[in-house]
């Protein structure tokens, strides 16, 4: 039942994107939670990373990543703990993030 409840709370979205480096991408998270953690590669996020509280209305959880690098290329997990289930339980659900090589600039 619990898998059945995670799939309904918790929702991260894209699940991929690609983005050119030097632009911005943003990964959302909707989960009923009051705040949620993220990480990258089950590790802490770079200073370019920047995670923004929920906006009530939406549940929707966003995490930004300004002027993207080969260094943000990585899975990032949106993850709450839940307190019903016990105090071990974390709700995970993920987004892949790839960089793509810088824009080229055509003189003429």
């Amino acid at each position: 039942m619990s898998a059945f409840i995670s799939v309904l709370r918790y929702l991260t979205y894209p699940s991929y994107q690609s983005a050119l480096e030097g632009s911005t991408v943003i990964v959302s998270c909707f989960s009923v939670a009051d705040e949620v953690f993220w990480l990258k590669d089950n590790g802490f996020l770079l200073d370019n990373v920047i995670a923004m509280p929920t906006d009530n209305n939406t549940n929707n959880h966003q995490l930004i990543i300004v002027n993207i690098h080969p260094d943000n290329q990585g899975t990032y997990l949106c993850r709450e703990q839940d307190v019903l289930f016990g105090p071990n339980v974390f709700f995970t659900s993920e987004s892949y993030v790839e960089v793509l090589g810088k824009i080229q600039q055509f003189r003429s």
